[in-house]
């Protein structure tokens, strides 16, 4: 709704094709030859798309309740828990 349909299907393709365009040059400058294996790996999934929205979500979405909860003096909103939840992701990816 933010963006209209066709901004996000060129989002949708844009930021995947640039997230492994940086992990194929990052795996050719930094290739490891200790472990043998002669191609990098990387984790499969839809993990460049899940980050990228992570970045729409943090720009375009507003806060809806700046003190929803407050734990140990910290103040957590609405958004905090996606945001636990994508670094969540991000650990066990």
């Amino acid at each position: 709704r933010y963006m209209g349909s066709r901004k996000f299907c060129v989002f949708a393709m844009v930021a995947p094709a640039f997230s492994t365009a940086l992990l194929v040059g990052g795996a050719v400058l930094f290739r490891r030859r200790d472990e043998g294996a002669p191609f990098f790996k990387p984790a499969s999934g839809p993990y460049a798309l899940c980050f990228g929205m992570y970045w729409l979500f943090y720009a375009l979405v507003p806060v809806t309740r700046p003190k929803l909860v407050e734990i140990l003096g910290a103040r957590l909103s609405d958004k905090s828990f996606m945001y636990l939840i994508g670094a969540q992701l991000l650990a066990h990816a």
